[in-house]
């Protein structure tokens, strides 16, 4: 039966390959889309869960992946496909944590898979998972960095939230948005590290814009890209000292840093769709300069 489902996919390459060739094309496709290494399951742990996929974090290498990559897992071919598509058009900015260079796709069981996450309840790692591989973003996110240490220092929160509007500033020059800039999806090394910031969850990134004065235009998702970071304008974000801190002094530096910034977003809450890219960007130099002020 193989035999002859290969014959019929063969059969169905364009007229004007030979059969040796065509042969040669669907072992290559097959052979790409192969899992790495036999043991997926012993070099991977889960690394979280969005609405539609769930993480594995590569402990170890797995062939041509490395250790420290992580792959995005999918049961639908499409919507793997969309997002290797998405990453694969991103702006070259250092703190996006893409696709990784080489093998970037593979097929294989869906290991380590979570079913009580929300986006796998009926899966089973007998399923066959369809897997896009991306950059090692880091050991933490910011949300992480921020309610998991008692020595948590205030100069560090700060920093990254520099490092991470800085990022955005970053993104937005060349013309595109995240979507969902919170602190879950930037993230930092294990020692919470501000240069070592990366920003994740790259599928919904865009620039695609709507029109001057229209809701959810370019410069308005820019402008959300800073309210989901800081917590103001209600746009979906909890604020920035709402965090459950285990550091005092840094819960203390998150208030000093929302009191620096809510004066200059809350007045946009309801306007930003009217704003241009070029005073959005403005705006951002204008909050990091405010951010680096508080004391």
């Amino acid at each position: 039966m193989a035999r002859v489902y290969a014959l019929i996919l063969v059969g169905a390459l364009p007229l004007c390959l030979g059969m040796e060739d065509a042969t040669t094309l669907l072992q290559q496709s097959t052979m790409d889309r192969a899992t790495p290494c036999p043991d997926l399951a012993k070099v991977t742990s889960y690394g979280g869960a969005g609405g539609n996929a769930y993480v594995l974090r590569f402990n170890k290498a797995c062939g041509p992946v490395k250790a420290g990559s992580v792959a995005k897992a999918f049961q639908s071919t499409e919507e793997a496909k969309e997002a290797v598509d998405a990453l694969a058009r991103l702006p070259k900015v250092k703190a996006l944590a893409g696709l990784a260079a080489g093998t970037t796709e593979f097929d294989g069981p869906c290991v380590n898979v979570d079913p009580s996450a929300d986006c796998c309840e009926a899966w089973k790692v007998s399923d066959t998972c369809h897997f896009m591989v991306m950059e090692n973003g880091g050991a933490k996110t910011l949300e992480q960095c921020a309610e998991g240490d008692a020595n948590f220092h205030p100069l560090r929160l700060k920093g990254l939230v520099v490092a991470a509007i800085d990022a955005a500033l970053a993104i937005h020059r060349l013309g595109w948005y995240h979507s969902d800039y919170q602190l879950k999806n930037i993230m930092a090394d294990d020692k919470c590290d501000p240069p070592s910031l990366k920003v994740v969850d790259l599928d919904t990134m865009d620039d695609a814009d709507k029109g001057a004065g229209q809701y959810w235009n370019k410069p308005h998702r820019m402008f959300s890209d800073y309210a989901k970071l800081l917590g103001t304008c209600d746009m979906g974000a909890f604020q920035l000292d709402a965090f459950q801190y285990k550091s005092a002094k840094a819960k203390e530096m998150a208030g000093k840093i929302q009191n620096k910034v809510e004066p200059i977003m809350n007045p946009h809450c309801g306007d930003s769709h009217q704003m241009t890219t070029e005073q959005i960007i403005a705006l951002g130099q204008e909050l990091k300069k405010a951010v680096e002020s508080a004391k």
